[in-house]
C-alpha cells in the first residue's frame, strides 16, 4: 500500500512535521456506479447525495447503483451488525411509515412486510439487502439509512425514475436516481476511521517514530523508542498528556499526539568554573552554613553580569548531579538558616511629594526615620516677649531612609545550589531597580528545606527521594520519577495531579488547605523559621519585603500569620512593616499582609496555573506568547485533538522555573523591580506634616499642635512613630 508525505517548514517545537495520507489503492472499494443516468450538464452524479451520520459514526460507502466514485480513508469492516430503514421523504425528513426495515439477525423472517425486518447479508466483503423497488415515480423521493445500534452511520437519498429520465440539474447534487427493474440490491461497505498518531519532537532527542501526523488502522500497536542526542539527558514522552516511559508501544485505538523532548546538559561560561569549584567545595565543607555564606559572598562579588540567571542557572544544573548524596545532606545543614545575598543603597533621584489638601505646608525631604525631628519655640516678633509665645516647626534634614531587608525564600524541589544561586540573582535584580530614594537594603535568603521532609504519603516520599538521588534538575526529569512513584497511573486526575506536584511537592497540599480554610492546626518548620527571621530583622529597625517563590509563598503566609497570632505583627501600631512581591504563589488569597504592601505576579501559562487559587493578575511575556504561538501554528494543519493540550503541559512546566520564567523575561522582570520598590515606599516613613506651622499665645495661653506621617508613595503611613519636642527661649521668663 503505497504512502505519501507532505512536508511543511520547520515549527518552533518540532524539526518537520509529516503529513501521511492513506491512499485506498489497496482496499475493496466502491466503483462507479455504472447504471446512474447522467445529468442534463452530463456529468455522473454528485459526492454530496451520500451525507454522513453522527460524528463518532464509522465511513458509510454506498456501492453502485446509490453510490458515486469514493475512495474511503478508513479499513474496511465487516465485524459489524448494521440495520437498515427505508422510508418516504417527507421535505428532509422521513415520513410517518417505513416501507422496508433490515436487520443482521440470522433468525429474522425474510418478508416484505414492514412488521418483520428482513436479513443484512454479508456478500463479497458488502453488506447487501434487497429491496422490492415501487413503481417509477419522478416526484416521491426515499431516504435509505443505515445504524449500529442507536448510532446512525449514514444515510442515501433516492429517486426511482423511468429509463431516459432527465432529471433537473438542482436534484442531482442531492439524489441518486435508480433506473433498474426490481427489486433492487442496496449495497454498502463499513469503515474503521484510520487513527491519527502526530509525534512532535523538540531538540535533542531521537527516534522513532518520524516527526509528522501517520495514519494507522485502529487497534494496531505502533512502537516507539527514543532517545537523548548527545548534550541532552532526561527524555520525556507524553501521550495525549500523559507521561510514558521513552519506549513501548501505542495502541491506535483512538487519535493520539506523543511529544518527545529532552533537557540539556548545562556547561557553564567561560570565567565562571570557579563555581564549579566553590560549589563542589561547599558540598564537602564541614561547616555548611559558613561556606554557603561564603559561596553567596563570591556570588555577590561578581563584576560581569552579561547573561549571568542564565550563566548561573547552567552552574546549578551541573552541581545539582555532581553529589545526590552529599547535596541531600547540605539541604537538610541549611534549614531554618539565612543568607546574605547582596547588599546595595537606592539611587537617590530627589523628589519632593506633594503635601495632603488641607494638611500643614512643613514638607521634609530625606527625613531618617527613627531620629527625633525637633520643633524649635521662639518668640513672636511682632508682640511683647512677655505677653506672646511664638511656636515655630522645623525638621531636621539627613541623608538616609529607613533600612530594608528583601528576603527571599526558595520552593520546595529547589536544590541548596538553585537557592543560593537564585538568590543572588534576586539581589542582582534589586541592585538593578531604580528605587528613586536613597534606600540602604540587604537581600537575604531565608532557606526552606521541606523538599526533604517526610509526610504520610508513600508517593510524595518516593518522588522526593528520586529527585534527590539525580540529576533532576531539568524539567524533563520530574515527571518520569512522578510516573515511576504511581506505578505509570496517575489516577482520573492524572494531569492537575502531576503538575501540582511539579510546582510544589509533598507539605504544600496540607499548607494550601490550612490556608484556605484559615486552619492554624500545622505548618511546617520551615514557616516557624520564617517568623522568628522575620521578627528578628524588624526588631533591628528594618521593613522586610520577601519575594517568594512558589511553595516559599505558603511558608510567608503562614510565618507572617504566626506572628500576628503572637502579637508581634500590628500594621496599625508597627514602625516597621511587612510587605511582598509574591512570585508564583499556589494561592492568591488570605494573605496576612496588608493590600497596600502585597503584589502578586504569576506568568501566563505557569504550572501553578493549575491548581486554580492564584488569580492575581497575569504577565504575557514572550516565553508565555510562545506557549500560546506553538499550538496556534499547529491548529493550522488541522484540529488535532490533543495537540494544544500537550503543547502546553510543555511550557508550563519551564515557565515555573525562577529564573528563566520570571527573572530573565521582560515584563516580568520590570514588574518585579517596580513592586519591590513600591512595597518598600508604601512601608517607609517619606514626610512628616506638623499643623500649624506657626502658633501665637499669649502669655498663659496654650495650643496644640498635630502631625501627620505619610510613607514614600504620600499616602498615608502605617503604623505610628514618635516624635520629640523641644523648647528653647531668650529669658528665664519665656523658657518658664
Amino acid at each position: 500500500m503505497p504512502q505519501y508525505r507532505a512536508f511543511v517548514p520547520r515549527l518552533a517545537v518540532v524539526a518537520v512535521i509529516a503529513v501521511l495520507v492513506a491512499e485506498g489503492a489497496c482496499r475493496d472499494t466502491p466503483t462507479a456506479p455504472r447504471n446512474q443516468p447522467p445529468t442534463q450538464d452530463g456529468t455522473k452524479a454528485s459526492s454530496q447525495i451520500n451525507a454522513p451520520g453522527d460524528s463518532a459514526a464509522p465511513e458509510l460507502v454506498f456501492l453502485p447503483p446509490l453510490g458515486p466514485p469514493h475512495t474511503p480513508k478508513g479499513e474496511l469492516d465487516t465485524t459489524v451488525a448494521p440495520s437498515v430503514v427505508i422510508c418516504k421523504l417527507a421535505g428532509d425528513r422521513c415520513g410517518a411509515d417505513t416501507l422496508a426495515r433490515f436487520i443482521s439477525d440470522s433468525g429474522a423472517a425474510d418478508t416484505a412486510n414492514a412488521a418483520y425486518p428482513q436479513r443484512v447479508l454479508l456478500m463479497d466483503k458488502a453488506y447487501t439487502v434487497t429491496w422490492n423497488l415501487p413503481s417509477p415515480d419522478t416526484v416521491t423521493a426515499y431516504r435509505i439509512s443505515v445504524t449500529l445500534g442507536d448510532t446512525t452511520v449514514g444515510y442515501t437519498d433516492m429517486k426511482i425514475v423511468p429509463a431516459r429520465y432527465r432529471p433537473p440539474t438542482g436534484d442531482t447534487a442531492r439524489f441518486a436516481f435508480v433506473t433498474v427493474q426490481r427489486p433492487l440490491n442496496v449495497r454498502f461497505q463499513i469503515f474503521t476511521p484510520a487513527k491519527l498518531l502526530t509525534v512532535l519532537y523538540d531538540q535533542g532527542v531521537h527516534g522513532f517514530p518520524a516527526s509528522g501526523a501517520t495514519a494507522y488502522r485502529h487497534g494496531e500497536r505502533v512502537p516507539y523508542n527514543f532517545e537523548a542526542d548527545s548534550g541532552y539527558s532526561n527524555v520525556l514522552v507524553t501521550v495525549d498528556q500523559e507521561y510514558l516511559p521513552p519506549r513501548g508501544k501505542i495502541t491506535m485505538n483512538q487519535p493520539h499526539v506523543l511529544v518527545v523532548s529532552a533537557d540539556r546538559i548545562a556547561s557553564v561560561a567561560p570565567g565562571d568554573e570557579w563555581i564549579l569549584t566553590e560549589g563542589r567545595a561547599l558540598l564537602r565543607s564541614t561547616t555548611p552554613a559558613q561556606s554557603a555564606q561564603r559561596f553567596l559572598d563570591r556570588i555577590a562579588a561578581i563584576t560581569d553580569t552579561a547573561n549571568i540567571s542564565a550563566r548561573l542557572a547552567r552552574a546549578e544544573r551541573i552541581l545539582g548531579a555532581a553529589d545526590p548524596a552529599a547535596l541531600r545532606s547540605l539541604d537538610l545543614a541549611l534549614a531554618g538558616h539565612t543568607f546574605l545575598a547582596g547588599s546595595g543603597r537606592g539611587v537617590e533621584n530627589r523628589v519632593i511629594a506633594p503635601p495632603p489638601s488641607g494638611g500643614g505646608d512643613m514638607i521634609s525631604d530625606n527625613i531618617l526615620p527613627g531620629k527625633t525631628a525637633h520643633l524649635s519655640l521662639r518668640p513672636s516678633p511682632d508682640v511683647r516677649v512677655a505677653d506672646v509665645v511664638g511656636v515655630g516647626a522645623g525638621i531636621t534634614s539627613r541623608s538616609g531612609y529607613e533600612p530594608l531587608t528583601i528576603a527571599y525564600v526558595n520552593g520546595v524541589l529547589t536544590t541548596p545550589f538553585g537557592a543560593l544561586l537564585n538568590a543572588g540573582s534576586v539581589a542582582l535584580m534589586a541592585n538593578a531597580s531604580t528605587w528613586t530614594v536613597e534606600v540602604p537594603f540587604e537581600v537575604r535568603l531565608i532557606y526552606n528545606s521541606t523538599a526533604n521532609r517526610t509526610t504520610d504519603d508513600p508517593s510524595d516520599n518516593c518522588v522526593l527521594d528520586l529527585a534527590r538521588h539525580s540529576d533532576g534538575l531539568g524539567v524533563n526529569a520530574l515527571p518520569i520519577y512522578l510516573g515511576q512513584c504511581d506505578k505509570g497511573s496517575l489516577g482520573p486526575n492524572g494531569l492537575a495531579h502531576a503538575l501540582a506536584i511539579l510546582a510544589d511537592f509533598a507539605e504544600a497540599g496540607t499548607q494550601l488547605s490550612n490556608i484556605l480554610n484559615r486552619s492554624t492546626l500545622s505548618h511546617p518548620a520551615d514557616a516557624d523559621s520564617v517568623a522568628a527571621i522575620t521578627s528578628r530583622l524588624r526588631d533591628a529597625g528594618r521593613h522586610v519585603v520577601f519575594v517568594p517563590h512558589s511553595q516559599g509563598n505558603l511558608m510567608v503566609q503562614q510565618g507572617v500569620d504566626i506572628l500576628r497570632r503572637k502579637g508581634r505583627y500590628s500594621p496599625a501600631t508597627d514602625t516597621t512593616c511587612i510587605g511582598a512581591v509574591s512570585l508564583a504563589a499556589p494561592t492568591s488569597e488570605n494573605w496576612p499582609i496588608s493590600a497596600r504592601h502585597l503584589s502578586g505576579i504569576v506568568v501566563a501559562h505557569d504550572a501553578i496555573l493549575i491548581l486554580g487559587k492564584n488569580h492575581f493578575t497575569q504577565v504575557q511575556t514572550p516565553f508565555s506568547d510562545s506557549a500560546d504561538a506553538e499550538p496556534g501554528r499547529w491548529h493550522q494543519l488541522g484540529s488535532i485533538p490533543g495537540l494544544a493540550g500537550a503543547l502546553r503541559i510543555r511550557w508550563s512546566v519551564r515557565i515555573h522555573e525562577l529564573i528563566r520564567g520570571y527573572l530573565e523575561q521582560e515584563p516580568s522582570r520590570s514588574r518585579i523591580q517596580t513592586a519591590l520598590v513600591h512595597s518598600y515606599k508604601s512601608c517607609a516613613l517619606g514626610n512628616l506634616v506638623i499643623s500649624p506651622r506657626r502658633l501665637t499665645l499669649t502669655t498663659g495661653g496654650s495650643g496644640t499642635f498635630s502631625s501627620s506621617f505619610f510613607d514614600l508613595n504620600a499616602d498615608p503611613l502605617d503604623g505610628r512613630r514618635t516624635i520629640g519636642w523641644s523648647a528653647n527661649a531668650l529669658d528665664d521668663n519665656q523658657r518658664a
